[in-house]
C-alpha cells in the first residue's frame, strides 16, 4: 500500500511537470479549419496526432489560428519542448 501511494504521488509529479513545460501556444491545439473561400494556398498548421507542421491547404478565410506562413513560424510557436 505504501509502494502504491509512492508510485501514485510521483506519477502525480512526472504528469504536473510535462504540463507545466509545454511551452506551445494555445492555438496549436486546435485542429486545423480550412475556411470557406476559395482563394486556396499552402500554409503549414501544427498537427497534434503527428506531434509536427505540416503543410495544409487553406480557403484563404475564415478557419481557425493553427494556420503559419511558413514552417519555421510554425515550429516557433508549436513544436514540443521535447524536440527542441
Amino acid at each position: 500500500m505504501i509502494l502504491l501511494s509512492i508510485f501514485l504521488g510521483l506519477m502525480t509529479c512526472f504528469v504536473t511537470i510535462v504540463q507545466s513545460t509545454d511551452s506551445r501556444n494555445p492555438n496549436c491545439y486546435m485542429v486545423f479549419d480550412s475556411g470557406r473561400c476559395s482563394r486556396y494556398r499552402i500554409v503549414w498548421a501544427f498537427s497534434q496526432y503527428d506531434d509536427e507542421c505540416i503543410q495544409v491547404l487553406y480557403s484563404g478565410c475564415g478557419g481557425n489560428r493553427n494556420r503559419f506562413s511558413t514552417k519555421a513560424q510554425c515550429e516557433h510557436f508549436c513544436a514540443s519542448v521535447w524536440s527542441k
